[in-house]
């Protein structure tokens, strides 16, 4: 956008003399992972085994141990909401021996931004216990958010708005809901708050110059990702 490819009102407000107009930053998409089902074992697996000295030694001399990874199995799901087509899932599920708690507030806290009331409400009974946790995931969001400008500084950093849980009816809180229906707990106003308030992202950000046939008023690039209307970029 900066460059002056982008939607022309958008760029006009910020100065910017419009070569292509564009929808580039729209139709932002991500996967959503909701990192609150966890449950307290009376065995040791969590993630305090990576602070030991062997399990170090270990991963850097023979490349094995705790600290290769840390998720230990995935599993897949369909739900009753699900729009794919055949099996497809649309929920995917990480299991990990420990949490967020794991690390005893001392990074997960403050990266993910929780306040104090949210975080011990979830994690603090497991912080000196061991536990492991199933990270359900959204496959196939139907919400979308955008990207803007800032301002025409290209140090500036963008503005971002994910726009999670805002499709009009409400598919993706209803197969996020359901996917947590393994935990015994099950009423969907319980489910829809812990996912308004728990579920982040997972990096996995796309869509935001789109690839479409030319006739899609929505598309920025083709199958060969050539920019529509400017002749030899990708």
């Amino acid at each position: 956008m900066l460059s002056g490819i982008g939607p022309k009102h958008h760029l006009s407000e910020h100065g910017i003399r419009c070569i292509q107009d564009l929808p580039v930053g729209n139709n932002l998409q991500d996967h959503l992972i909701f990192y609150g089902l966890l449950y307290l074992i009376d065995f040791d697996i969590d993630q305090n085994l990576v602070r030991m000295a062997a399990s170090f030694l270990n991963y850097v001399i023979f490349g094995k141990g705790p600290l290769t990874g840390a998720i230990e199995g995935v599993g897949f799901m369909k739900t009753s909401e699900s729009t794919t087509e055949g099996d497809q899932p649309d929920v995917e599920f990480l299991f990990s021996r420990g949490s967020l708690a794991s690390d005893r507030h001392t990074f997960s806290k403050i990266a993910f931004a929780f306040r104090d009331k949210v975080y011990d409400s979830v994690f603090k009974l497991a912080q000196r216990r061991p536990h492991w946790g199933i990270f359900p995931t959204l496959l196939y969001p139907k919400s979308k958010g955008n990207i803007t400008l800032r301002c025409n500084n290209p140090r500036a950093p963008p503005l971002i708005y994910p726009n999670y849980f805002t499709d009009p009816e409400n598919k993706d809180i209803k197969t996020m809901v359901e996917a947590n229906s393994i935990h015994p707990k099950t009423s969907f106003d319980y489910w829809a708050c812990a996912l308004r308030t728990m579920a982040f992202t997972l990096y996995h950000q796309i869509g935001t110059t789109k690839m479409g046939p030319r006739d899609d008023p929505t598309a920025v690039v083709n199958s060969q990702l050539q920019v529509y209307g400017i002749e030899t970029l990708r």
